[in-house]
């Protein structure tokens, strides 16, 4: 469960906080629905192919792509609830 909880918490905590912070700086809705996406949205494909280049380990390897596709669905399932 710690994997979960460590991968998806830094999505969740972006999200909340830059909605903070743009609500706080009085941003108009859509400016606070985009400065919140930009924050929490990472580039999945990019962690991806660091990961597959990165460790030379076949079983290593597998437990490293495991973060940015757990991310990936994190991320487009936060953005759509959030986006509702």
């Amino acid at each position: 469960w710690s994997f979960y909880v460590g991968v998806a918490l830094p999505c969740i905590v972006g999200m909340i906080l830059a909605n903070v912070v743009a609500v706080i700086a009085k941003l108009k809705r859509p400016e606070c629905m985009t400065l919140s996406i930009e924050c929490c949205y990472q580039n999945a494909g990019i962690a991806t192919s660091a990961a597959v280049n990165l460790f030379p380990n076949p079983a290593i390897k597998a437990q490293a792509l495991a973060v940015p596709l757990f991310y990936g669905m994190v991320q487009a399932t936060v953005v759509t609830l959030y986006c509702i």
